[in-house]
């Protein structure tokens, strides 16, 4: 039986202005807790390059997407007119798409007001300038609006369930 290895990108650097068709980004990936080496890719539509540490090489990587296409479960597309087996790259790509939802969602929570309103469907937000504070702000409109449902009082991933919705 195949274990399904961790992977984990650690050290993100992103560069959303030279991301042309894929993500311009750096990062060091981890597998299985085992630090691999680290995986780029220069934001150009080309495929991620690794550079491994301890004597990892391709015959690395294959082996790795053979235990990835064995344990993650396929992608299918939309249309179901094509399934492709997971693979590095692409788990690598969806970390990367998580971690930047992940930054843009902190972000958000430290500069504006997130709601839902019971009536209307969807996350509603207020932006927090000075001379308010996000907590004063909150308070506010929890305080005149108090029907509503805001994210900062909800446990992060409920309040992340909602905002990703």
């Amino acid at each position: 039986m195949t274990i399904k290895p961790n992977i984990e990108l650690k050290n993100i650097k992103h560069t959303a202005w030279a991301s042309e068709e894929t993500h311009c980004y750096q990062a060091t990936l981890y597998v299985d807790g085992e630090r691999w080496g680290t995986v780029q890719n220069q934001g150009h539509g080309g495929c991620d390059d690794f550079d491994g540490v301890e004597g990892r090489g391709y015959g690395d990587i294959k082996t790795l997407d053979e235990r990835i296409a064995a344990t993650y479960p396929p992608i299918t597309f939309e249309d179901h007119s094509l399934t492709l087996d997971q693979n590095l790259e692409m788990l690598c790509g969806e970390l990367v798409n998580a971690w930047l939802r992940d930054k843009d969602f902190a972000n958000a929570m430290k500069r504006k007001v997130l709601f839902t309103r019971p009536d209307v469907q969807g996350v509603w937000e207020v932006p927090v300038k000075k001379p308010h504070t996000l907590a004063s702000m909150l308070a506010a409109m929890a305080a005149t609006r108090p029907g509503n449902t805001y994210l900062a009082h909800l446990p992060i991933e409920q309040a992340k369930a909602i905002y990703f919705a």
